[in-house]
């Protein structure tokens, strides 16, 4: 009762909630506790699939193999929270620019939560999560440009 409470003010203000145990939409899980696996390539400016349908109270294990040759996110998140996570990585950016004077190049890739995780050229990397209930969330890559040229997909968690 209390996380459909959440999750209508969340709708309502347009802003995501976390909780204590994750977010609205689900939470970290052990890879042992997985129930399905998702494989997911991505490349310049691209997932495959685009598209991922997963069921409610499903605990999926995301295989993700970097194809690129530019480091690449996966997030999970609201749109909105995409774009305060985008706003967020270019203030660490530009601060990080000041501070090093351009040396600690991709330092700003490193602040990855539990939705998210950076997946370097030629590796794979993996993000275990348990999704809560109905709703349609956005997986993206939120490092700078890759987001506006188009690097996002959808999800759609089903009753």
């Amino acid at each position: 009762m209390l996380l459909r409470f959440l999750l209508s003010i969340s709708i309502l203000l347009g802003s995501p909630v976390a909780l204590a145990e994750g977010f609205v939409f689900g939470k970290p899980a052990s890879p042992e506790s997985a129930t399905r696996t998702v494989e997911i390539e991505m490349g310049e400016m691209y997932f495959k699939p685009a598209f991922v349908q997963i069921k409610a109270g499903e605990t999926v294990r995301f295989v993700l193999k970097n194809v690129g040759n530019f480091p690449h996110e996966f997030s999970l998140g609201y749109t909105a929270m995409h774009r305060e996570h985008r706003e967020a990585m270019l203030r660490m950016q530009a601060e990080e620019t000041l501070r090093d004077h351009g040396h600690g190049a991709h330092a700003h890739l490193a602040h990855a939560g539990p939705n998210t995780l950076v997946v370097e050229p030629g590796q794979a990397g993996e993000l275990t999560w348990t999704f809560y209930q109905p709703d349609w969330l956005q997986f993206a890559c939120n490092i700078h440009g890759h987001y506006q040229a188009g690097m996002i997909g959808q999800m759609e968690i089903m009753p």
